[in-house]
């Protein structure tokens, strides 16, 4: 094995990381955020308790990756950790560096791409607090449980944090409300006037837009499942300008053009769902990393308006009216401009939904000797090599 400079000898330990998707994607994908998500021993080594000693580099040993930090547990090693992959490669296998064990290292900027719009974790507790759910985007479109802004607060109607698909996601509870007259009395997180949203021109050209998100909803009544809906959007007057309907049979619509699929989200257990919402083009809907089905022909010239409210868990009639409120869990929810390929579906799929699967951690390697050897532990950690 030939290993990488050592970026400095303040941090003790660091470990290889081998990431192979090339029986997944077909083309080279840039700056995919992949997720290193395992418990392992060696990792309460780290200094501080909050992981911030931690950090990743390219497998030179010496470039710093962007890297973000969602969950760190010092007393089992755990750690959720989402990692900006300059190029993730197809044909052959990716490697990069994370270190551990020494001083504090600040966390390196642009995580997420600047096409990201939205990155909700969702793993905060909510208690109806302005903006606290942070859009880890950067873009500040914060989130509130139960409403803010336009929308006055509700603490009724707050989500309940549980464990997600990764981490911690957030459980909307209904009862669902249908109609254009009524507001409902189910959970929801409003977003007060978006910042940077795709669409913000208002144009035919810079509409693009696609949606990514872990869900978790029962297989009930069709009836009470036909009333439930994602996420809606509303600019003055033009309600659910943007909205993904019906969580039995998907329909996502922009401006209102929309097409009605035969996707089924309700499975009762996680799915991984990725819609690309196409103005002038095709609608696609990825299901766990594959094309579910697509829109017939073109849909529609143009997409969501400018400086909307926008709703997790729901949808908004009359501006301010949430209603058809979810009944399901949520994890992970991520909106950016552009069209997402179906390579990106599937290396998001797989790398989230497995990441034992297609990650590989390589021994302990200390900066003293610059090697590591194999140690038989009772932890796992990914079937270590040398």
């Amino acid at each position: 094995d030939v290993f990488g400079a050592w970026y400095d000898t303040d941090w003790e330990h660091r470990k290889k990381i081998t990431i192979s998707l090339n029986t997944e994607i077909s083309n080279n994908l840039n700056n995919f955020p992949v997720l290193v998500s395992v418990t392992d021993s060696d990792f309460t080594k780290s200094s501080d308790n909050e992981g911030r000693d931690i950090f990743f580099t390219t497998n030179d040993g010496t470039t710093l990756l962007s890297y973000e930090i969602e969950r760190f547990n010092s007393s089992t090693g755990e750690i959720i950790a989402w990692v900006n992959i300059p190029t993730l490669l197809a044909a052959s296998t990716t490697y990069i560096y994370i270190y551990y064990n020494g001083p504090t290292q600040s966390t390196p900027s642009n995580m997420w791409d600047d096409n990201y719009k939205l990155v909700y974790h969702l793993n905060q507790t909510s208690t109806g607090t302005l903006n606290e759910f942070v859009d880890a985007s950067g873009t500040g479109n914060d989130g509130t449980g139960g409403g803010e802004g336009t929308k006055t607060n509700d603490s009724d109607r707050i989500p309940t944090r549980v464990e997600g698909k990764i981490g911690y996601g957030q459980s909307f509870d209904g009862p669902t409300q249908p109609g254009f007259t009524n507001d409902g009395s189910g959970d929801f997180i409003w977003t007060d006037n978006v910042n940077n949203w795709p669409g913000n021109n208002n144009g035919l050209t810079d509409n693009d837009t696609t949606v990514e998100f872990w869900a978790k909803v029962d297989d009930v009544a069709t009836e009470t499942m036909e009333k439930m809906d994602f996420f809606g959007y509303s600019v003055s007057a033009n309600d659910n300008d943007f909205v993904l309907f019906k969580v039995n049979s998907l329909n996502p619509s922009a401006r209102g053009n929309s097409f009605d699929s035969d996707v089924n989200a309700a499975t009762s257990d996680w799915t991984h769902l990725m819609i690309v919402y196409n103005p002038g083009g095709v609608f696609k809907i990825y299901q766990d990393g594959t094309l579910a089905e697509e829109s017939s022909g073109t849909i529609g010239n143009r997409g969501q308006r400018a400086n909307g409210d926008f709703v997790l868990g729901a949808e908004i009639d009359k501006t301010t009216l949430v209603n058809n409120e979810l009944q399901g869990d949520l994890d992970e929810f991520r909106i950016s401009y552009g069209i997402r390929s179906a390579d990106w579906a599937a290396a998001s799929y797989a790398t989230q939904n497995s990441p034992s699967t297609y990650l590989t951690l390589n021994c302990e390697e200390n900066s003293t000797t610059k090697s590591c050897e194999q140690v038989e532990k009772s932890s796992p950690c990914w079937d270590c090599i040398r």
